[in-house]
């Protein structure tokens, strides 16, 4: 072999090597900035400035998780975990989010614009979690947003407990309960979402207080209330959360502490008046959607859900030189 056919062999294979190493840099997991992992039917976009250890964590106790939903509400885990859904697990807020990001779009392909224009938005929005929860749920319960950089179990059971009762909603609830319905009813929407919202943090509640699965042999009221009274307190996170955003936003606040508070309330009642077990089943209902009208959901108990209701519903209070609130404000009240 002469020194010239040498230095052509050697020539291209450097060249081969050079394209090679170019288009493994521009495909789009090189250039996204994201990181995937495939659990089941559940696509799981991790922000790639997330520890390698915290994504591993997730993946390892990601399926226990929902097993704490399934085994506490004695649902199959098939029908909590084999779901087709996409979450997104970032670090501390939602800014590497983007429409075209290139590793989103090629997974995603196939569902509709409006999808990538929402994750631009959520991009931009500093406050997108819930103020009870490192998590939030698109409308359609499809796309799960969580945080990572605390204790993000609690969150996820929480998000997973909304994206669950969202997507098993019945039609005809549907119908009324969400503004694209044919004959849509600002009531029924709010007694639907609080009664989701109850299920949802009573649930994210047990995981935090317990760790893992609940049964009626073994809840104590007392002390879950105990373990979980700090959260809502009044210099409590919730509380703290809702006044950092109105400081540095204008942006109104959808649910605030006194709507979880009522939520955790809620529940708490049920528990106490009507026994664990049968609370569990209402949660099953609302959760799984094995229910035809909202008005189902108060047969666990035997009586109709606007009785349950009726004592947490919201009043309306005007004042017009606004005194009355300006006290309560200052803590005089």
């Amino acid at each position: 072999m002469t020194k010239q056919t040498l230095g052509n062999i050697v020539f291209v294979a450097a060249t081969v090597t050079a394209i090679g190493a170019a288009a493994w840099f521009l495909t789009g997991a090189v250039r996204s900035r994201f990181a995937v992992d495939d659990i089941g039917d559940t696509i799981v976009f991790f922000d790639k400035y997330l520890p390698r250890e915290r994504r591993d964590l997730f993946l390892k106790r990601y399926e226990s998780d929902l097993g704490t939903i399934a085994g506490t509400l004695d649902i199959a885990i098939d029908r909590v975990a084999r779901r087709e859904a996409v979450i997104f697990a970032t670090k501390s807020d939602y800014g590497v989010l983007s429409s075209g990001d290139p590793l989103v779009v090629r997974r995603l392909k196939g569902r509709p614009s409006g999808d990538f224009r929402f994750f631009s938005e959520m991009a931009k929005e500093f406050f997108a979690n819930e103020a009870a929860a490192d998590s939030c749920v698109s409308d359609d319960g499809y796309y799960i947003f969580i945080n990572l950089d605390r204790d993000w179990e609690p969150s996820l059971v929480h998000a997973t407990v909304h994206s669950l009762a969202t997507r098993s909603m019945p039609r005809g609830v549907a119908n009324v309960a969400k503004p694209s319905g044919s004959e849509y009813d600002a009531r029924m929407a709010g007694v639907r979402r609080f009664t989701e919202e109850s299920v949802a943090l009573f649930m994210g509640d047990l995981m935090s207080a317990y760790g893992g699965r609940v049964d009626g042999s073994t809840f104590d009221l007392a002390d879950f209330r105990s373990k979980t009274d700090r959260f809502y307190a009044p210099d409590g996170p919730i509380r703290t959360r809702e006044e950092v955003r109105a400081a540095v936003t204008a942006t109104t606040v959808e649910r605030s502490y006194e709507y979880f508070l009522a939520c955790r309330d809620f529940s708490l009642d049920l528990v106490g008046r009507y026994g664990f077990d049968r609370f569990k089943v209402y949660a099953r209902k609302v959760v799984m959607g094995e229910y035809r009208t909202l008005a189902d959901l108060g047969m666990p108990f035997g009586t109709k859900l606007d009785d349950l209701l009726r004592p947490w519903a919201q009043r309306l209070c005007i004042v017009p030189d606004g005194d009355f609130f300006t006290a309560i404000r200052s803590g005089r009240a």
